[in-house]
């Protein structure tokens, strides 16, 4: 009988983040089923277990949060890997969601929805690097599109967001000084929520006035928002099923993973925080918003022209020139974007997902999917259930 390996687990699961990545190392555990788990919820401003100093263990999975931590799992020579807070970590082998892509994925979501003022709400500068790195890839993103953004907290504010009603308003006086309709990024959902929450203070009508978007997509928090928070799904799962595979390597062979590797986020998850079209255009509005609630109803530009009293000339010309696509390009995105949704969220089959999403058959559906995201249907179903 093959001898089982120790492993100790440590990881915060009062987050989704945290669920994410143990729900990832457990369907990994199942699948090998040679594991002993010694598994410890652990907050980052907790002390390193006394234990760790001496269990009996062959590898560790952590999000280390504090270098005393590091120091004991340095001196006992395991396999460790890391999943850190923040940009630095401590030296062992790290897995990262991409902030690149996360923050560019939240960008385009909002410059689609016709948004055009953006703003990005965080905690003060320096309390957490990747949380600083999402903003500024933020910024930088919406610059490359020609967009400026305002930011809260200020990057030299010494804002004291101890005292919530003294937060909220701050978020609340914020979000009043920015040009309507905006779109407002938060670092992670629980600062979205707070957003959300400070718009009802403010006044302010979500999405009509103020679009929201989170990150992490902590299910929880989502749904609790009201309206419902849209969030980017960094795919904390595959992060963790990817850190268990990694240590069985290390574990087994003694194999050293590279020092830092990224994941992509697995996609984003629209609720109604961002459920928009802010175009002063009418027609366009008009158009847009018909393809948004009809594009899988095998919808053609003509059906467009008929609810829109326009030129078809005229039509390509003003939706090229906002949202840099055809109309028949932008009934191809909103078509692709919603099978990535029911590959994710149910167990269809792919013909069955061709005909709720209007393609006539499945092959050519999956010619279409691999050519534009460059993997299969079957592929990116698995990958974003890791």
């Amino acid at each position: 009988m093959q001898e089982q390996s120790r492993v100790a687990i440590l990881i915060d699961t009062s987050s989704g983040h945290g669920r994410g990545l143990l729900n990832g190392m457990i369907r990994f555990q199942r699948e090998i089923g040679s594991w002993s788990v010694i598994f410890r919820s652990h907050k980052p401003d907790q002390p390193a277990p006394a234990w760790l100093k001496k269990a009996h263990i062959d590898g560790v999975l952590a999000r280390i949060p504090h270098k005393p931590m590091a120091d004991i799992l340095r001196k006992r020579r395991l396999p460790v890997i890391d999943m850190p807070y923040t940009r630095e970590g401590f030296g062992f082998p790290c897995l990262f969601t991409d902030n690149q892509k996360i923050a560019q994925l939240a960008a385009e979501h909002l410059l689609d929805r016709g948004i055009r003022h953006f703003g990005f709400c965080g905690w003060p500068r320096g309390l957490n690097s990747r949380m600083d790195e999402r903003c500024d890839l933020f910024v930088q993103f919406l610059a490359q599109a020609g967009c400026s953004c305002s930011l809260f907290p200020e990057k030299n504010d010494r804002w004291d967001a101890s005292h919530w009603e003294n937060d909220q308003q701050g978020i609340a006086e914020w979000l009043l000084t920015l040009p309507k309709p905006a779109g407002v990024m938060a670092c992670y959902d629980d600062r979205g929520q707070h957003v959300l929450e400070a718009c009802q203070i403010a006044g302010l009508k979500v999405p009509d006035e103020v679009a929201v978007i989170g990150s992490d997509n902590d299910d929880l928090i989502c749904k609790l928002s009201s309206p419902p928070l849209t969030s980017i799904d960094a795919g904390f799962e595959r992060i963790g099923y990817e850190a268990a595979s990694l240590l069985e390597q290390m574990m087994k062979q003694g194999e050293q993973p590279e020092p830092v590797q990224l994941f992509p986020p697995a996609r984003l998850v629209q609720r109604q925080s961002t459920d928009i079209v802010a175009v002063e255009d009418q027609d366009l509005a008009t158009a847009l918003r018909f393809i948004r609630d009809r594009a899988d109803q095998r919808i053609t530009v003509e059906d467009i022209l008929t609810e829109v009293p326009i030129s078809r000339s005229s039509l390509e010309r003003r939706m090229k020139k906002f949202i840099g696509r055809t109309p028949k390009e932008e009934i191809l995105r909103v078509q692709l974007e919603r099978v990535q949704q029911l590959l994710a969220e149910t167990e269809l089959s792919l013909a069955e997902i061709a005909y709720k999403t209007g393609f006539d058959h499945p092959h050519y559906l999956a010619a279409l999917f691999k050519r534009k995201f460059k993997q299969t249907p079957g592929s990116y179903r698995r990958a974003v259930r890791k």
